[in-house]
This record gives C-alpha cells, structure tokens and sequence, in this order.
C-alpha cells in the first residue's frame, strides 16, 4: 500500500502571518476620534470576544508589530481621523473575530465596532473595504 500524492503547493504562506487590510471610516460618530485599532483573535484560543490570537490567553491589537498584546506591550496608535487602512496578521485557515475600536489621543477607547467574524481562506481577499457593519 502506498501513500496518496503529496498536496500540490497552492502559494499561500502557512509559515508566515497572511496580512489582511481592512479600511476604516475615520471618527467614529461624535467624538470624531483621532485613533483606531482592530483587536482579534481566533476560536481555538479561547472565547472569541477575549480577542486571543495565540495560544498566549492575553488580547491581541494591531497596536504593535505585527501586533501587540494589550496588557503587556507597549501600544502605537494609528492615527484614523479621516478614515486609514489597518493591517491585520492573521492565520490561514481560520475564522478571524474581530473588533475595530476608536481611540483619543491617550488610548481610550470612544467607540467599537460590533464582534465581527471573517474566514481566512487561501487566495481569499487580502483586504476589507467595508469591515465595519452597523
């Protein structure tokens, strides 16, 4: 008996975080805030609004590079006040949960966006236009 054929290389980087974009709309409602962040996390890690992206049972943002966890690493803001495209490292073959946040100038967060999901497909989109739904 032998082994089937080996799955042929279908390009996507399983090595490697697949980089998702997302535009959001700038100042969140009236507090017109300056700043965002997405926060995001996957099933397997735990509760999908705890926003655990990796085995590590902390919260993980797009405040770092590639991304930072909320408690413990220092944060950079993205400035966002006329809309900016946020870039989100993410796993292949997983559903994606997510949050976008508006923040002031000293991180506080002003407005969030619904608990949104979205599947990390192989050749899927690699950006977002409308990743914020009312």
């Amino acid at each position: 008996m032998a082994l089937p054929p080996f799955p042929a290389y279908d390009g996507v980087p399983r090595q490697d975080f697949v980089p998702l974009a997302f535009e959001v709309p700038g100042g969140a409602g009236p507090w017109n805030a300056p700043n965002a962040r997405i926060r995001f996390g996957y099933a397997e890690n735990g509760p999908v609004g705890s926003f655990y992206c990796t085995s590590r049972q902390e919260e993980c943002s797009t405040e770092g590079t590639p991304f930072a966890y909320t408690s413990s690493d220092s944060r950079t803001l993205q400035n966002c006040a006329l809309g900016c495209t946020i870039s989100v490292p993410t796993v292949g073959g997983r559903m994606l949960y997510y949050k976008i946040d508006w923040l002031d100038n000293q991180g506080n967060v002003l407005a969030s966006s619904p608990l949104q999901a979205w599947p990390i497909t192989p050749g899927g989109p690699v950006s977002l236009t409308n990743a914020y739904t009312n």
